[in-house]
């Protein structure tokens, strides 16, 4: 609180300042090197003129103590502001611009200019010019301090334990001559300022140790050989080289030089540490040696998922018992949440699959946009990439590509696919095949001339699994309508075509096929053949969508019919040979007929000629009568 004017500041030897009547005394006394002159009371602070020692001799101690629950904390910057905390609570601030505070709101104040403002939170002005020689401060009740002249007095100031007298200049260095506190009261602190450039130097001489303790404890020990201890009974000591040598109270000695990559420390059961190769459970980065296949690996012991990074992103990962997953390669397999049973191995293979499960995917893009699809195989660089149907199986690179949601194809060779993105139950095996109906299987394609094999085709044709079986094949009245034609193939324009369907089908080779001539029907002309003679016997593959399949013929469903045409014309010519013996027959017998008449005809010539004869006689015989 304020006192009345004229009032002074009073130490009474135990750091307790009052307001005291001005005595009438003459001071020569001042004041420097971190000491200030207040009245007839040299006190410690101010600024540090000089290099200064504090020297120490016998047991004797210099102790910064603080109350029972602060902490002290020294904290020198250069720029910035300067803190004193107190259990985290400011208890000193040097502010950047100059200003000093004290107290955890700046109870005590002093402005950039030197000049304090609030001193016990109570405002407080001094003079802003120098007073004279001897001169006191005087309060003039509301706090704001001048330079008066004291009463004439002899001075009899005299300095000893830390402080030096020099002629009327009480400064603080100097030997101590007792053990000494510096004692804390409420949000009060000692702080030691430094310039901008200049560290802060406490130098120990001579012989002891210098403490820093906490409440009579010590926290902090610098031995007089050099030795830094931590903990009330030194449980962490460095010697005076920067060693570690006792470490949680127990003796430690680290290496003097670094270990090779890849070594480790070990110790030798006395605290002795030294770098060691593994001879077990370690592994280098160059390679092993020492290993037991059985013994040692690479793992966990425990139920949990193992992860392999890159550049700390993932690019491997083996499941536990919870998923059985395993994806190798970047970002593989990197968004699953609850699939499981997936297999991924190649950078971004089962890159977007969330809740899909039982999927195999090798190769680099592999079913990368699939989410939820199951149960599917791809192969192969891109394979069914976009796909999120189940159980499709995809061989080759870009093999299923454009088959979103069909499920239960086959794809085998690179760029084979179904023509459209639905496309179910499909398969197409050769480079560029394309299955262009569903439940259809496709072999090759334009850029493949022969299709075949070393034994032939064999289709199912088991009695026991036959039914509404009927003699009612069309033979030569469907023979003697159709029309064979050679023609020529444009593969080019049917890839063109499917691509029109499906443009995720890539590009195709030109195909050596447009050049072949070959002889055959024309699909749709046998579809209107058939359903005018009422008679569709499966020789037309006719597509699930004319838009994205096309029409085939089945060559070999024209044998049973060319098998029975051939029995209808054995029908015929054996009737016409059963004609032809009768009318044999028949030719003989009149042949035989006509035999006998040319006999008998010959006998009649013979007779007339034989009564010619008669006749020729009969005249002379009727002459040589008369």
């Amino acid at each position: 609180m304020q006192r009345a004017a004229g009032t002074f500041l009073n130490n009474d030897g135990a750091g307790n300042l009052d307001w005291v009547a001005a005595p009438s005394f003459t001071d020569p006394t001042t004041a420097s090197n971190g000491l200030t002159l207040m009245g007839n009371d040299v006190r410690l602070g101010g600024a540090i003129s000089a290099s200064t020692t504090v020297s120490q001799s016998g047991a004797l101690a210099l102790t910064f103590a603080n109350n029972a629950t602060a902490a002290t904390t020294i904290n020198l910057q250069n720029t910035g502001d300067f803190l004193v905390q107190n259990n985290g609570a400011n208890a000193l601030t040097v502010l950047d611009n100059g200003n000093v505070t004290i107290g955890t709101s700046g109870q005590m104040q002093m402005d950039n200019t030197g000049d304090f403002i609030r001193i016990n939170n109570v405002a407080t002005s001094f003079p802003t010019a120098q007073g004279a020689a001897g001169s006191v401060l005087s309060n003039d009740g509301a706090g704001n301090l001048s330079w008066a002249a004291p009463a004439t007095s002899t001075d009899a100031t005299t300095a000893s334990n830390g402080l030096t007298l020099i002629g009327n200049d009480v400064r603080f260095g100097g030997a101590l001559t007792a053990n000494t506190t510096v004692a804390q009261t409420a949000a009060l602190a000692l702080t030691f300022t430094n310039n901008a450039t200049a560290a802060t130097t406490i130098n120990l001489q001579n012989s002891g140790d210098f403490l820093v303790q906490d409440n009579g404890i010590n926290a902090l020990t610098v031995q007089d050989n050099g030795t830094v201890t931590f903990g009330s009974t030194g449980q962490m000591q460095i010697d005076n080289s920067g060693n570690f040598v006792r470490i949680n109270d127990l003796p430690t000695n680290f290496p003097t030089v670094q270990g090779n990559p890849g070594t480790f420390l070990r110790n030798d059961g006395s605290g002795n540490l030294a770098w060691t190769p593994p001879a077990f459970g370690g592994w280098f980065t160059t390679g092993n040696t020492g290993t037991v296949a059985g013994t040692h690996f690479i793992g966990n012991i425990n139920d949990e998922a193992l992860e392999f990074r890159v550049n700390n992103q993932r690019a491997g990962y083996v499941g536990n018992s919870g998923n059985y997953n395993t994806f190798w390669g970047h970002q593989a397999g990197i968004a699953n949440s609850t699939g499981d049973g997936n297999t991924a191995v190649g950078k971004s293979a089962l890159l977007g699959t969330t809740t899909g499960g039982g999927n195999t995917a090798m190769g680099q893009g592999s079913m990368a946009g699939n989410v939820g699809g199951t149960h599917n195989s791809a192969y192969g660089i891109n394979s069914l990439v976009d796909n999120n149907g189940t159980q499709n199986a995809a061989f080759g690179a870009t093999a299923g590509n454009g088959v979103i949601s069909g499920g239960y194809n086959a794809f085998f060779g690179a760029a084979a696919t179904g023509s459209s993105p639905t496309r179910t139950n499909g398969g197409a095996f050769g480079i560029n095949a394309v299955a262009d109906s569903d439940n259809r299987i496709r072999l090759g394609s334009g850029s493949h001339t022969s299709i075949g094999g070393s034994v032939a085709y064999t289709n199912f044709s088991d009695k026991r699994f036959k039914f509404n079986i009927e003699d009612d094949v069309k033979g030569l009245d469907l023979i003697m309508k159709l029309n064979p034609v050679t023609y020529q193939f444009d593969y080019n324009a049917l890839h063109k075509f499917y691509q029109n369907s499906n443009p995720a089908i890539q590009d195709a080779p030109q195909s050596a096929g447009n050049d072949m001539r070959q002889i055959g029907f024309m699909a749709q002309e046998i579809d209107s053949l058939c359903q005018a003679i009422g008679f569709d016997f499966g020789a037309v593959d006719r597509p699930s969508d004319t838009n994205s399949g096309i029409y085939g013929i089945r060559y070999t469903a024209f044998v049973p019919v060319l098998v029975k045409a051939l029995q209808e014309q054995q029908l015929e010519i054996a009737a016409l040979n059963v004609q032809n013996q009768v009318a044999t027959a028949e030719n003989v017998a009149l042949r035989a007929q006509f035999s006998e008449v040319e006999i008998k005809l010959q006998e009649l010539e013979t007779l007339k000629t034989e009564i010619l004869q008669i006749k020729q006689t009969l005249p002379l015989f009727q002459v040589s009568n008369h």
